[in-house]
């Protein structure tokens, strides 16, 4: 399968409160409908349309932040996305997909390829965005050290 088209429909971020969040937000990634699609460039080709939902919700740490705040575990702190992707397919890969969802289900191979690309298309735009409302990085961001260095040259 080859991407054909990848748009955004929703991105919303959020941080309801000044509380001090977990490092480790809970994470959800989920393929909500696929359908096949009508693109007169492909030839020998179906195309599919997958619609997807990514997000982020980071916990307040309660022994970190306000204690007056009732609320805070209930609201949304993070990021969502929400979108599509069209994958171009033969015939046979998109009539097994087409039966595999009347099922409600993915072949695991078809589901990693397509969350390798929502991951690659979402998480550089949710470094950005997250880091503007003071959220936790998704994504560890490599650390340099002087010290270790100069202990390694001795």
């Amino acid at each position: 399968m080859q991407l054909v088209g990848f748009n955004f429909k929703k991105i919303l971020v959020e941080r309801n409160n000044l509380a001090r969040f977990n490092k480790a937000g809970n994470v959800s990634l989920g393929i909500k409908n696929v359908e096949k699609e009508n693109i007169s460039l492909l030839k020998d080709e179906e195309a599919l349309k997958f619609e997807f939902n990514y997000s982020i919700n980071h916990k307040v740490d309660e022994a970190l932040s306000d204690k007056n705040s009732s609320k805070k575990n209930e609201e949304f702190n993070g990021i969502l996305f929400e979108g599509n992707l069209v994958m171009a397919a033969t015939k046979e890969e998109a009539d097994l997909i087409m039966k595999a969802w009347g099922k409600n289900e993915i072949e695991k191979s078809v589901y990693e390829s397509l969350c390798n690309i929502i991951l690659r298309k979402c998480v550089s735009k949710a470094v950005l965005l997250t880091d503007e409302l003071g959220l936790p990085l998704p994504v560890l961001v490599p650390k340099m050290s002087l010290e270790a260095k100069q202990q390694q040259s001795t």
